[in-house]
């Protein structure tokens, strides 16, 4: 038998978590429970089910169906997938903001007076133009 292509579903009995995925099989049947990173816990801790939803031909065509299965539910509490065809979920970029101001990157590297300080540079260098 020849490696599959397809999308599948991993529901938890136990609780209304979901996650939605696609995977391209290695070999015919192989054991594969999803590749979750931010709800990894999930998994550890309940009892996964995997159905599959649908086989492809390609790989392109089941992120296709995949992408499409993950939009509508992106930001539902149940729903664990965090990123859908690089959309990110709410609670990543809430996530990622706080990261920031803990770890003092991005904007967040200055302090008020330097930004305001840096913002009347930029309004000095345009009276000049």
């Amino acid at each position: 038998m020849q490696p599959r292509i397809y999308t599948y579903k991993i529901t938890f009995g136990e609780v209304p978590y979901y996650y939605y995925g696609s995977h391209k099989e290695k070999k015919y049947n192989e054991y594969y429970m999803g590749s979750p990173v931010t709800h990894k816990w999930c998994w550890n801790f309940y009892i996964p089910k995997k159905q599959i939803l649908e086989y492809f031909d390609t790989r392109e065509e089941a992120n296709i169906l995949e992408n499409r299965l993950i939009k509508p539910f992106l930001n539902d509490p149940y729903c664990l997938n965090e990123n859908c065809g690089g959309i990110v979920s709410t609670e990543m970029c809430k996530r990622g903001a706080k990261t920031q101001v803990e770890s003092k990157l991005g904007i967040h590297s200055r302090t008020r007076e330097q930004i305001i300080k840096d913002g009347n540079k930029g309004r000095e260098t345009q009276k000049n133009w």
